[in-house]
């Protein structure tokens, strides 16, 4: 399921992979700075509607997917890729303007 987020990471230009997946773990971030990044996952969080973890590897702000439920779906990842994209264009529109 991890390999089915990273397929559609990878086709929306404005996100890029920070590295290969792993265990169900993919890192990502929007194509911008550390505070565009982290205004995203901040949003996302808040709303509820799921969780991603943060990290930082050499002052590089990166977000976090885990996939880690063996039940997890199809439907669940689009659900996901689908909320992670609404709270993009939300991000990106503010700092665009």
């Amino acid at each position: 399921m991890a390999h089915l987020f990273g397929d559609l990471l990878q086709k929306d230009d404005r996100f890029e992979m920070v590295d290969q997946i792993r265990m169900g773990l993919v890192c990502f971030r929007l194509k911008g700075n550390n505070a565009m990044n982290e205004e995203l996952i901040n949003s996302i969080n808040k709303s509820g509607d799921i969780f991603l973890t943060p990290t930082k590897v050499k002052e590089r702000f990166i977000i976090r997917f885990a996939v880690c439920a063996r039940t997890t779906n199809e439907k669940d990842i689009h659900y996901s890729w689908n909320v992670i994209k609404k709270f993009a264009d939300s991000v990106l529109a503010k700092w665009n303007s």
